[in-house]
């Protein structure tokens, strides 16, 4: 969890989700994305590597997703950011939550020049907007440290932790609680305002 010194609260965020196992297609790249993946568990990182650079190469989602963990984290090649954002950008052209939660991700906890606060909440209010719970709690963030904008704001902060907590977040269930005691009356009620008007579009969706 990440430390807030100033009030002594402590909050908890969303990182880098895990390789995605699940098959894509059927037939031959169905078959090679399944033994990129084992190649991976087995740790066989390199060929790991070559595997899916060979399917994302040929517009493999889901491979094109791992690809860009691969770059992200430095396993079976050198670490590269923005080949990793890259090729997570490929993989959100074809609608792919985890890789627009993840561009986010990097746009908002990497160094410069690399960061990027607008980006990063660009690309949170994309994967939220499919359904992303690890992205509402990262917005929440976002406005809780005033990353990217003029000043912090703790309204907004809570009314997407209260979004997130209604998705079943536990992260958003613990932030929204923690909110709740530092927020004063009229400001809790106009989170939960805000939480209303914001439900329509980044919850009720995923709720039916």
């Amino acid at each position: 969890m990440l430390g807030v010194a100033q009030n002594r609260y402590r909050f908890a965020f969303c990182w880098i989700t895990l390789l995605c196992v699940c098959v894509w297609s059927h037939g031959v790249r169905a078959n090679a994305f399944d033994e990129a993946i084992t190649a991976y568990d087995q740790k066989n990182y390199d060929q790991a590597f070559q595997q899916f650079t060979v399917l994302a190469k040929q517009g493999h989602a889901k491979a094109q997703y791992n690809l860009g963990l691969l770059y992200a984290q430095g396993i079976g090649t050198s670490k590269n950011l923005r080949q990793a954002l890259y090729w997570y950008k490929q993989a959100a052209q074809q609608k792919h939550i985890n890789a627009m939660y993840n561009i986010g991700y990097l746009y908002q906890h990497s160094k410069k020049p690399v960061q990027d606060y607008k980006a990063a909440m660009q690309w949170y209010l994309k994967a939220a907007q499919r359904g992303s719970r690890s992205a509402l709690v990262n917005i929440g963030e976002m406005y809780f440290y005033g990353q990217g904008m003029a000043k912090k704001d703790y309204i907004k902060a809570y009314a997407w932790f209260s979004l997130a907590a209604s998705r079943g977040s536990r992260r958003g269930f613990h932030n929204k609680d923690l909110m709740s005691l530092r927020l004063p009356p009229m400001d809790l009620s106009r989170g939960e305002s805000l939480y209303r008007q914001l439900r329509g579009q980044y919850l009720d969706p995923f709720l039916k």
